[in-house]
């Protein structure tokens, strides 16, 4: 899913932030990774649920986008935002 069918799945109820912080911790825990498509534009965030079956499809010589842990997904797009501690 992109960014955008996030927010979409959420009926556009949730802000930019809100998912980038929440694709944060889902990242740090491991349970998301992301790949990077190129396009004539700007490039797309594709977020997976991460794991080993998920991992193999993606790199099938169907899918040519470059596949990213959390971690690098820092490098490539820091910083995010922290998430707010409500009282």
């Amino acid at each position: 899913m992109t960014r955008n069918d996030l927010r979409e799945l959420f009926g556009r109820h949730r802000s930019s932030e809100e998912i980038g912080t929440a694709l944060r911790i889902l990242g740090e825990h491991a349970l998301v990774e992301f790949e990077k498509e190129t396009t004539g534009g700007r490039p797309v965030e594709r977020w997976f649920v991460s794991s080993e079956e998920a991992r193999k499809a993606r790199k099938s010589p169907e899918r040519r986008g470059e596949v990213m842990t959390y971690r690098a997904y820092r490098a490539y797009r820091a910083p995010l935002a922290e998430p707010k501690h409500y009282a």
